[in-house]
Parts: C-alpha cells; structure tokens; sequence
C-alpha cells in the first residue's frame, strides 16, 4: 500500500511545468510604452490591465496555476493572448467571446510566425481551452483563425 502512495506522490510531483512565458523580453503596447510583465497570486490566473494614472499596461499572471495546469506550449499562448488584448484595444472589461477569440487568433498569429507553431502545439493548445478554460466554442473557432 505505501509503494503505491509514494509513486503517486512522485507522479504528483512531476507534473509540475516550467514556467515558459518571454518574461525577460521587452513588449510595448501600440504607442510603443513598455508593458510590465507580473507574476503574482493575486489573479486566479492570467489577465491584463492598465493602469489610467502611470499610462500603464500590465499582464499579470498566477506561477502557481501555470506550473500545475499548463503546459508551456499553451503558456506561451495565454501570454500571447493577453498581448493581444492590449494590442486590440480590448481594455475596456469586455469579456464577450468576440474579444476571447480575437485575442486568440492574434495568439495563434504570433505563435505561428514567431515560434513556429503547428499542429502539435495547435492540438496542445485546443486540449487547454477545452479541459482547463472549459471552452469547446472557442476551441472550435480556432480553426477560423487566417
């Protein structure tokens, strides 16, 4: 009975994920001011704001939601997709699923030009929005993005 508590244990622990997302590269906003990239526990996992007095935009995300939950082809997509929430201008708490998509594809866009991303991230990244944003529509509007 131990062995198999101990090698749950150890598969438990080996699901962990390194964090995967461009902390250490530079992104600006469209008039070309730095964002400011957090990590913090304050946010249950990933999301943009902007701060009215600095001018400021910040994509905050959870370390610890993303080491459990996400693999590092899809973090790469959730920072991405929070990069393009600014760079549509979609700042304005609108969370309908026209502004979730749009910032998909600018996502999948940017992925696929600047990291070369094709069918087995694609899959990777259909699996997350599906299982851990519980999203089937916005999986299958993936595959409109151009």
């Amino acid at each position: 009975m131990k062995t198999h508590t101990l090698l749950a244990l150890v598969l438990t622990a080996s699901c962990e994920y390194k964090i995967n997302i461009p902390i250490n590269t530079p992104f600006n906003d469209n008039n070309g001011k730095p964002i400011i990239i957090e990590e913090t526990y304050d946010v249950a996992k990933a999301e943009t704001s902007w701060d009215e007095e600095t001018d400021t935009y910040y994509i905050s995300y959870n370390p610890r939601w993303l080491r459990k939950k996400v693999k590092p082809e899809a973090q790469n997509f959730v920072f991405f997709h929070e990069l393009g929430h600014i760079r549509l201008g979609h700042l304005n708490n609108d969370f309908s699923n026209w502004s979730q998509e749009e910032a998909d594809c600018y996502s999948l866009k940017y992925l696929r030009e600047a990291y070369n991303y094709g069918e087995k991230e694609y899959r990777i990244i259909e699996d997350f929005i599906e299982h851990e944003l519980n999203s089937i529509d916005r999986k299958n509007y993936l595959r409109h993005c151009e």
